[in-house]
C-alpha cells in the first residue's frame, strides 16, 4: 500500500492488509484452542465464541493458567481490530460529517471542495470507515495484531518460538 501512487489501489491494499491482520488473530485463536484437544462437542461450542474469548480460554485451560489483562493496550487494540472486522463485514449505512466549501474556478472546470471527516478507533488509531484506510492504517493493524499475538503467545503462554510455530501451523 505504501508504494502505491494511486489512492484507489493504495486503499485496496490497505483494506487487504487490515483484514488480513484480523484474520491472523482469528486463525491464531482457533489454532490455540485446537491445541487444547477439547472434546468435539465442547470444541464446537468454543468455535462460536468471540475471538478474544478464545485466547482467554486458551490461557486459562492451557499450561499458563493466566488471565488476559484487558487493560493492556495490546488487548484493547486487538478488540478494536475484531470490532473493525465486524463492522467491515456487516456494514451499515452511516453518515460521514462533511464540509462543503464554495465552488471555485478550476480553469475549464468548476471545483467543489469537499472535506470528509472520519472517526477513528481510539486504541488502534485506524479510521472507522474503510474508505479512509491508508498505508499507515495497514501498518497500525499489522503492528497491533503482532503485538497482541506476541503478548499472548510469548509473554502470557510462555511459548518458545519453535513451540509457537508448531502450534500455530
Amino acid at each position: 500500500a505504501k508504494q502505491e501512487s494511486k489512492s484507489y489501489a493504495m486503499n485496496r491494499y490497505a483494506r487487504a492488509s487490515v483484514m488480513s491482520s484480523v484474520f491472523a488473530l482469528e486463525a491464531a485463536a482457533n489454532a490455540l484452542v485446537l491445541s487444547l484437544n477439547l472434546n468435539s462437542g465442547f470444541a464446537n461450542d468454543v468455535d462460536k465464541m468471540p475471538v478474544i474469548t478464545k485466547f482467554e480460554l486458551f490461557l486459562r485451560l492451557g499450561k499458563s493458567y493466566k488471565n488476559l489483562d484487558k487493560s493492556r493496550s495490546e488487548v484493547q487494540k486487538a478488540r478494536e481490530l475484531i470490532g473493525l472486522r465486524n463492522e467491515y463485514v456487516h456494514s451499515k449505512i452511516r453518515s460521514i460529517p462533511t464540509d462543503v466549501s464554495r465552488m471555485r474556478d478550476a480553469g475549464s472546470k468548476v471545483a467543489l471542495p469537499i472535506e470528509l471527516t472520519g472517526e477513528e478507533w481510539k486504541a488502534v488509531g485506524i479510521p472507522k470507515r474503510p474508505m479512509f484506510w491508508s498505508a499507515e492504517s495497514a501498518r497500525l493493524a499489522i503492528c497491533a495484531a503482532a503485538d497482541f499475538l506476541r503478548l499472548v503467545i510469548s509473554e502470557f503462554a510462555g511459548f518458545e518460538p519453535e513451540d509457537a510455530q508448531k502450534t500455530l501451523h
